[in-house]
């Protein structure tokens, strides 16, 4: 079989698998740099920088995003403002070390006004001449991510009381001395003046009282309605007397399977809270199964618990246990139709299916028998589509359509290699690509699915589904030379040899460097009583690869079939040379003077 690449490169991959982490990073509530302290360093004025994070009382663990400084309270000192991706979303970080000392630090603030250049100097270098040290600031539109500090240039002076030079570089390049300045004041500085103006803000108490904000757990969502029912593969399962049983069953109404534990408290009572509404459940014509996740792990003691908490609660519908691949695929249709969801399954979780067996309602968290009965009667009157919003509304861009979905759910059962049901929802997925306009990389990613089932059913000689799936392959990628020669080999193994030789003349002129259609089609003329023929395709796959014992065996089959005696047995030496068992009978019976 051709195992020539189907991606760009893997290069090309790895940007695809990076951006595939960061997005299942964010929709399951992760963080870049979660539960990290933020870090202040100080300088000291040496090579290194002190760590002075806890001292500053700066190392929240908030995820924080930016910090922008402004003299906030103007008295002399900069202050923080800390934007956070979780709460407190914004924190006030006052400095009060100037207060405890205020008549031995100083500071010079200064604002520029561009004339000649932007108004608000943007680029422009401040510096002031300290003695034998020069300080310098320069005036930016942004100070990181979504943050823009003060405009004002804040010099920290410590125990200076005067300087000797102050003087901008403006972003046009001309350099300006300022006169007129002093500490423990603040300036403003016109482009072409010389002078500096001295500034005073209106009188102001700025009473900021310092707060704790409480903590709030986030709650689950109460359900997700699905815009489209999505078909459900078969969920296969054991009730408590390890009896096989199966989902869903098409025909037999509504089904809730819920997910619960022993040791899970809120599990415990929505159970309860289900007996307590049996009658009503069982009017609606609803189906529960309610699955235990105990014992997963091989514990025992913990399906004993099951069992038993299943006994004492004596639930009057019906109760198994769950399996690995069962969960696994539960959490797969989550991970699709949940933009943001928690990293594990939480429990209890419900999903309620309707009579044909397609996922309708996501409960993931308790849920409240009034609404499950209301989806019940909802899932079989009314179109999901209609309640799967909250409000009425129009489109600015349209959902995805069922085609693209079942897509994004046969890419993620791929990537979970659960092969069989990635291919049950490409095969679904390629029945609506014309419809649904699926977008080209998902058409390519649908057909390297079906590909790779290909060559998994030829590794099993399972010849008939192998054809189904490289057909499929070639509908949707009729450019695939690699798909159209395996689908080739495939009908020849079928008996089917105008269809083989079809695919295999296409796979040859779309690309000429592939051994393998112009090797396939020399053994079909072979087979067809054509050994003349035959050469010419066999001498055509020894050009791109003369060392390849397999052809090199047939061409000396073909040499013997037309007489040419000396030339087979060069070419079946060569092969066997090359550790071609079956080379070396043929070389056996044309040494015996037989024709292989």
């Amino acid at each position: 079989m051709s195992h020539s690449p189907i991606s760009s490169g893997d290069r090309d991959q790895e940007y695809r698998d990076g951006w595939e982490a960061i997005l299942d990073l964010v929709n399951t509530g992760g963080s870049w740099s979660g539960h990290e302290r933020n870090r202040c360093f100080l300088n000291t004025g040496g090579v290194r920088f002190a760590d002075v994070s806890a001292t500053s009382g700066l190392d929240f663990l908030d995820d924080s995003r930016c910090v922008a400084s402004i003299d906030w309270d103007m008295d002399g000192d900069l202050d923080l403002w800390f934007a956070a991706r979780t709460g407190p979303r914004l924190r006030f970080v006052r400095n009060d070390t100037r207060d405890q000392d205020r008549m031995d630090k100083h500071f010079l603030a200064v604002k520029l006004i561009g004339k000649s250049s932007n108004r608000d100097a943007i680029g422009a270098q401040v510096r002031l001449q300290v003695g034998d040290h020069v300080l310098v600031r320069t005036v930016r539109a942004g100070n990181g991510y979504l943050t823009q500090s003060s405009k004002w240039v804040h010099f920290g002076l410590a125990h200076a009381t005067s300087f000797d030079q102050l003087s901008v570089r403006w972003p046009g390049g001309g350099v300006e001395v300022f006169e007129g300045a002093s500490v423990d004041a603040r300036f403003e500085l016109t482009q072409g003046s010389g002078t500096t103006d001295l500034w005073k803000s209106a009188d102001r108490k700025v009473l900021l009282a310092s707060s704790i904000t409480p903590t709030q757990n986030d709650t689950p969502p109460h359900r997700v309605v699905l815009l489209d029912r999505v078909p459900m593969p078969k969920l296969d399962f054991v009730d408590l007397d390890n009896t096989p049983q199966t989902l869903p069953g098409e025909g037999r109404g509504p089904v809730l399977i819920s997910l619960w534990a022993a040791w899970c408290a809120p599990c415990h009572v929505e159970l309860m809270e289900i007996k307590k509404h049996e009658a009503r459940l069982r009017e609606a014509n609803l189906r529960i199964v309610a699955l235990s996740v105990d014992g997963l792990l091989g514990d025992a003691s913990d399906l004993s618990k099951a069992k038993a908490m299943a006994n004492k609660l004596q639930f009057p519908f019906e109760m198994a246990v769950a399996n690995p691949n069962l969960l696994e695929t539960l959490d797969t249709f989550s991970k699709v139709l949940i933009s943001l969801r928690s990293r594990t399954t939480v429990l209890p979780s419900s999903y309620l299916l309707d009579e044909f067996g397609r996922l309708t309602v996501i409960y993931p968290g308790p849920l409240g028998v009034e609404q499950l009965l209301s989806d019940v009667a909802m899932i079989q009157s009314r179109p999901t589509d209609e309640v799967a919003f909250p409000f009425p509304g129009r489109w600015l861009e349209k959902p995805r359509q069922m085609g693209a979905l079942l897509t994004e759910i046969a890419n993620e059962f791929q990537a979970r290699k659960s092969f069989p049901n990635a291919t049950l929802f490409a095969g679904l997925a390629e029945d609506l690509a014309t419809r649904d306009s699926i977008a080209p990389e998902q058409v390519a990613s649908l057909s390297e699915i079906f590909y790779q089932a290909g060559t998994d059913s030829v590794g099993k000689e399972s010849w008939e589904r192998a054809r189904q799936q490289f057909e499929a392959c070639v509908r949707l990628r009729p450019d695939w030379p690699e798909a159209h020669s395996n689908l080739g080999v495939v009908f020849r193994q079928l008996g089917q040899s105008d269809q083989a030789w079809q695919h295999l003349q296409i796979a040859r002129e779309l690309s000429p460097g592939l051994i393998q259609p112009h090797l396939i089609l020399g053994i079909i003329r072979l087979e067809q009583g054509e050994p003349l023929d035959a050469t010419a395709y066999f001498h055509a796959a020894l050009r791109l690869k003369p060392d390849f014992p397999v052809t090199l065996n047939y061409m000396g089959v073909a040499y013997a079939r037309l007489g040419q005696r000396q030339q087979a047995i060069s070419h079946l030496q060569l092969a066997t040379q090359y550790g071609s068992a079956e080379a070396e009978k043929n070389l056996q019976s044309v040494l015996d003077g037989k024709t292989p």
